[in-house]
């Protein structure tokens, strides 16, 4: 997750560099889009997979 969010942040691109163009829009802002929507699916996919959110009475009840 931390790659991702590092990656987001295009510093490692040249300082001014708008080259080359995807689209009509510079580079950098097309990896920074991609990276964010990344991000935005694996948070999506971590709460909705992986998050326990019953609470442990709740769990040896049957959760009813």
């Amino acid at each position: 997750m931390a790659f991702i969010v590092l990656a987001g942040v295009p510093f490692y691109l040249p300082p001014g560099s708008t080259h080359p163009m995807v689209l009509g829009i510079p580079y950098w802002v097309v990896v920074s889009l991609l990276f964010t929507f990344l991000f935005a699916a694996l948070t999506s996919w971590t709460c909705l997979r992986r998050w326990n959110i019953q609470e442990p009475e709740e769990e040896a009840g049957g959760g009813a």
